[in-house]
């Protein structure tokens, strides 16, 4: 759980842009709807003239198979649910954060794994701004680069809406934060904060 200083305020809080997160579970979703519509249509197909010949061997052999592939049809609905889930959770879990004093990125890694770690604002050297690609350009988000000077070389906003201004942002309150140690004579952190 992420903790913030005695008078640290919260600027900017960023995840992927949503269309980022509809690329990833509309062909999850598709596969979700046509392996339901096949489960609720199952008992209304006629396996054909296999129906036939499984009815002179066996009149249960047709319904076997039925449960069979209604079993695989469920097992196979469970995964993609799974599948479906662990994306929602990794797009809202996953979350850069920039207050008056650092710059926080926290990601999910499985589900039971969890990613943080901080930066201060006088220990980064440059942030850059990418958007690659038609889409993203059209639409509006991208890439977000700190180079830092702590253990963790770089943090990368990834796939954000607006990242020039998400720079100018993070630029502005680098800026004010080290005003704000010149004018109060205060020491910056000794360390990083890194959480894993």
């Amino acid at each position: 759980m992420l903790h913030l200083k005695e008078g640290e305020k919260i600027i900017l809080i960023k995840r992927r842009h949503w269309l980022v997160l509809l690329f990833h579970i509309l062909p999850l979703s598709l596969l979700l709807l046509a392996a339901l519509i096949a489960l609720v249509a199952l008992p209304f197909i006629s396996l054909g003239a296999l129906s036939d010949w499984l009815l002179r061997i066996a009149p249960v052999a047709e319904l076997g198979i039925k449960f069979g592939v209604a079993f695989l049809l469920s097992l196979f609905l469970l995964i993609l649910w799974q599948i479906l889930f662990v994306r929602l959770a990794h797009y809202y879990l996953d979350t850069w954060i920039v207050t008056d004093e650092r710059t926080i990125h926290t990601e999910l890694l499985g589900l039971f794994n969890r990613f943080l770690t901080s930066i201060y604002h006088d220990r980064i050297q440059d942030v850059s701004a990418d958007v690659k690609g038609i889409l993203p350009t059209l639409v509006g988000y991208g890439n977000v680069q700190i180079q830092t000077a702590g253990a963790r070389r770089e943090f990368i906003f990834k796939e954000i809406p607006d990242p020039y201004k998400t720079k100018e942002i993070i630029t502005q309150a680098q800026i004010n934060f080290l005003r704000k140690i010149n004018e109060k004579g205060i020491e910056p952190p000794a360390i990083d904060d890194n959480t894993t």
